[in-house]
């Protein structure tokens, strides 16, 4: 009986994450709104990496798929789904996602896209990811990170291993999990 109480603490908790601004030395961190889901945030699904390297693909013209999609996300019980906004400008540059995030065995599934080209190798992943460790270890008792990857994207691994994951299991034809223990 406990645990379950135990559990039903974290969801209630994982609901009011939901509501928090995380401030980090560029960047603030919320929950995506809808209205922030607009031609700026599709054209992303454009670039040419972006295409190599996500699964998820919107052509211009997908714009209310992609916002069922968010909402989606947004109304899930087992997600976090947040934007990364530069501080200075309010500029929404990425998105960093945990989806799921599994309450009982303390992990969670980190997606993590920097839309805006001028954002890429600046730290910006680093920076961000170690905000939202911060926050799952602290309110969530999220003791593992875990995340996919593209064995191409030699730019994502390095960044992902300076940040402490490592390689935990194969995902199949060209793409690997990494892990991170928090």
């Amino acid at each position: 009986m406990q645990n379950i109480y135990i559990l039903q603490q974290k969801i209630n908790m994982l609901d009011e994450i939901k509501n928090i601004v995380i401030e980090t030395d560029r960047f603030l961190l919320r929950e995506i709104s809808l209205e922030e889901v607009n031609i700026n945030y599709l054209s992303w699904f454009q670039d040419p990496i972006v295409k190599k390297e996500i699964s998820a693909q919107y052509s211009i013209d997908e714009l209310l798929k992609l916002k069922k999609y968010v909402k989606e996300k947004l109304l899930s019980d087992d997600c976090l789904f947040f934007g990364i906004f530069e501080k200075v400008s309010n500029e929404h540059v990425g998105n960093i996602k945990y989806d799921p995030i599994n309450l009982t065995n303390n992990s969670a599934v980190m997606g993590i896209l920097i839309g805006n080209p001028s954002f890429r190798s600046i730290g910006l992943a680093g920076e961000v990811m170690l905000a939202m460790e911060e926050l799952l270890k602290k309110y969530l008792n999220i003791n593992k990170i875990i995340l996919g990857v593209s064995l191409d994207n030699e730019s994502a691994i390095k960044a992902y291993r300076k940040n402490g994951f490592e390689f935990s299991s194969s995902g199949g034809l060209n793409s690997s999990f990494m892990e991170k223990k928090i």
